[in-house]
């Protein structure tokens, strides 16, 4: 019985070496995300310890966009990044940064974008917006400067007849929880915000909880 029991020690003592070395031994990868649906894997992935198991220690940091995520990507401050291509990705291949494109995150098929527009409800209400071209003229709210929502209010706009002059943007962080997702609606329309460009999840947040969306 003794050898038994001492047999079982030595063993354990060696399993919880090899985990402890297993887990001294895991590579710090820091992961940059927007918190979009579409980031829904990372977490999942986090969460289920599939990234352990490849040996990765996964820290997730958010942004405010992808965009946000070049500089530090360049720098060597963060390992990858998860979100849309934008001006600042591009103009960093082409000054000779060291940055891959090597998945696609998501994809947005014909007719299933998943950008969304909302306007404030009193815009409808009030007949100011019927159509997308009533949109010339209005301010909007955008998440970060030439990113994907940027090409996809572009093409928008060209839809209507406009150009992008034709609509003033302003910069505001969205992805901080639906809580500050709805203090910034009542600050930006404040500021005469009439339309605000979001993405899934925070789109549906927002139309969920703050009556001035629609």
């Amino acid at each position: 019985m003794k050898v038994v029991r001492l047999l079982g020690l030595g063993l354990c003592t060696l399993w919880c070496s090899l985990v402890g070395a297993d887990m001294a031994a895991a590579q710090a990868i820091t992961v940059g995300a927007t918190s979009s649906t579409s980031d829904a894997p990372i977490y999942i992935a986090d969460k289920k310890g599939y990234f352990r198991a490849e040996g990765l220690d996964v820290r997730v940091v958010n942004f405010r966009s992808a965009a946000d995520m070049v500089a530090p990507l360049g720098a060597g401050q963060i390992e990858a990044g998860a979100g849309s291509a934008s001006a600042g990705l591009y103009n960093a291949v082409a000054r000779g940064i060291k940055i891959k494109i090597v998945a696609d995150k998501a994809s947005s098929a014909p007719g299933y974008g998943g950008t969304k527009i909302l306007v404030r409800k009193d815009q409808v209400e009030s007949g100011r917006y019927k159509e997308l071209k009533d949109l010339k003229g209005m301010k909007l709210a955008m998440n970060a400067p030439g990113v994907s929502n940027t090409s996809t209010l572009n093409t928008l706009l060209t839809s209507a007849g406009l150009k992008y002059s034709d609509v003033e943007t302003v910069d505001t962080l969205f992805s901080s929880g639906v809580s500050a997702l709805v203090a910034n609606l009542v600050l930006v329309v404040s500021t005469g915000v009439a339309m605000i460009v979001l993405s899934p999840p925070n789109d549906s947040c927002l139309f969920s909880t703050s009556p001035a969306a629609t």
